[in-house]
C-alpha cells in the first residue's frame, strides 16, 4: 500500500487580513518550497526502501522462530506419542497377565470353565503397588459360596453305561468275526469277476 502525500489545505485568504510574516523571518520562496518537495519525495522513498528490508527480515525472523518452536513441538509431541503408546501397551499387557493368574488361580480352585471367571471378577480386584492382584484368592472364594455349581465336583466317580441311559455295544461272536467269508473276499483286496464264474 502507497501513502501518498496530500496537499495541505491553505486557509482562505481574505484581501487585506493576508498573514504577515513573523519578524525575523523569511517567508520561502517557491525554489526552496519545489526543493523540499523533492527532499520530501526522496526522504519518503527511503523510507519505504527501509521498511520493505525490516518486513523481510522481520518475515524471516518469524519463519525461523516458528520452524523452531515447530521442531521443539514435534520432538515434544513424538515424546507424548511414544508415551501414550507405551501406557496403553503397559496396560493391555497388565490386563492379560492379571487374566492369566486368574486362570490359573481358577483352575487351581477347581472352577470349571476359569476363561468365564476371568472377566467376571476382573472389577472386584484389588491391585498392589505391582500392578498384581491382592484379593484374587479372596474374590474366588467368595464366587465359589456365592456359586457352588461353578466348581467340579471332586469326590464324584465316573458314571457307569447303565447310569448314562446310554446303548451297551453289541457282543461280538468271536467265532463268527474269524470265519473267512464264502467268496474269499478280503477287505482291501480287488478281484476280478472272472474268479467268480
Amino acid at each position: 500500500m502507497t501513502i501518498e502525500p496530500t496537499p495541505a489545505a491553505t486557509p482562505a485568504v481574505i484581501p487585506g487580513n493576508a498573514p504577515q510574516p513573523l519578524a525575523g523571518t523569511t517567508t520561502p520562496t517557491n525554489a526552496q518550497a519545489a526543493m523540499s518537495q523533492q527532499d520530501y519525495d526522496r526522504i519518503i522513498a527511503e523510507l519505504r526502501k527501509e521498511n520493505a528490508g525490516h518486513r523481510t527480515k522481520l518475515n524471516k525472523f518469524e519463519a525461523d522462530e516458528k520452524a523452531k518452536a515447530d521442531a521443539q513441538l514435534s520432538e515434544v509431541e513424538k515424546t507424548k506419542r511414544a508415551h501414550a503408546d507405551m501406557e496403553v501397551r503397559y496396560q493391555q499387557a497388565q490386563k492379560l497377565l492379571v487374566e492369566s493368574e486368574v486362570r490359573y488361580a481358577s483352575k487351581d480352585k477347581g472352577i470349571i470353565n476359569p476363561d468365564l471367571i476371568a472377566p467376571a471378577i476382573m472389577s472386584k480386584l484389588e491391585y498392589g503397588d505391582d500392578g498384581k492382584p491382592t484379593n484374587l484368592e479372596k474374590v474366588l472364594d467368595d464366587l465359589i459360596k456365592a456359586n457352588p455349581f461353578i466348581v467340579a465336583a471332586t469326590n464324584a466317580q465316573p458314571a457307569s453305561p447303565a447310569q448314562t441311559n446310554t446303548p451297551a455295544l453289541p457282543a461280538m461272536n468271536p467265532g463268527r468275526s474269524s470265519i473267512p467269508s464264502p467268496t474269499g473276499n478280503i477287505p482291501g483286496v480287488r478281484r476280478r469277476l472272472s474268479e467268480f464264474l
